[in-house]
């Protein structure tokens, strides 16, 4: 699963690259208008090629090509009905909400796991400001795209190490984490274009250690709960990317170098070293 999950999410940062060389020419020809209206056209056709997907079928709709069975009855007809009814009433959203919380609370491994992905899928918003800190180290705003090229490729190489860092262990994995929370703060330190480096090296080793605790979370858990903590610790990731945005907001890097290096300071705590054993089970 997590080499999987790197190579998907490495080739998804790969993408990045000619749209910053098609970005590029478009600004040189037309600047942000152009760019804006491209990226507006882009956007409708990513949602036209959605539209045509088929819904999904359900798994028992071509085991049975010569048609409907009879519906059982007595009381297995009854049990059955009353199971169908279940399955087919809709979860409100405070009700899926509520099962999220009472699944990740109930077991340790799954709650340090979903604190991990939430609190380290959240610090993605980092890279919204990747422009405006080449930007603001002095990169001219038509070679920003060129310049920042590295970082997208860096975050790529370690998604696809993802798989390989599976196997280390919870206190290698804070230490590999915490040398790019060095390099970022080298960066800050250095106030120039040079410090793309930096910058580049701990999106790339955050990368890496995201899929490790995607991984983990998903090894916690097994049956009907995994889609519903899965989103508890998506709906998590958007509290700590507001933190993010808010500690830019104060400070800028610095401040976000720190709160990076409080996520960072967590990861003992919540990969707790990898889990063997599925800690929840169908409820």
């Amino acid at each position: 699963f997590a080499r999987v999950l790197g190579w998907c999410r490495g080739a998804g940062l790969l993408a990045q690259i000619p749209a910053a060389l098609a970005a590029t020419f478009l600004f040189a020809y037309g600047g942000f208008s152009l760019v804006g209206w491209v990226s507006v056209a882009l956007c409708m056709l990513t949602a036209g090629l959605a539209w045509l997907i088929p819904p999904a079928r359900p798994p028992d709709a071509d085991r049975n090509p010569s048609g409907p069975r009879a519906a059982p009855t007595g009381a297995e007809g009854e049990s059955t009905r009353q199971v169908t009814a279940q399955n087919d009433e809709p979860d409100g959203y405070l009700a899926v909400l509520r099962a999220g919380i009472a699944e990740a609370a109930a077991h340790p491994a799954v709650r340090a796991a979903v604190l991990a992905v939430a609190m380290l899928t959240g610090l993605d918003a980092f890279d919204e400001y990747f422009a405006l800190l080449a930007s603001g180290w002095g990169v001219p705003t038509a070679m920003v795209p060129i310049a920042t090229l590295g970082l997208p490729l860096a975050g790529a190489v370690g998604a696809a190490l993802g798989g390989w860092a599976n196997r280390m262990s919870t206190a290698a994995l804070t230490v590999v984490f915490g040398c790019g929370v060095a390099a970022l703060a080298a960066a800050a330190v250095a106030d120039q274009p040079a410090g793309l480096v930096g910058v580049a090296l701990f999106y790339g080793l955050y990368r890496m250690v995201l899929v490790v605790a995607d991984t983990r979370l998903q090894e916690s858990m097994t049956g009907s709960a995994r889609a519903t903590v899965t989103s508890m610790a998506s709906l998590g990731s958007e509290g700590s990317a507001l933190a993010l945005y808010a500690a830019w907001a104060i400070a800028g890097l610095p401040l976000v170098v720190v709160l990076i290096a409080m996520v960072g300071a967590g990861l003992p705590r919540w990969l707790r070293g990898r889990i063997r054993q599925p800690a929840v089970h169908h409820r």
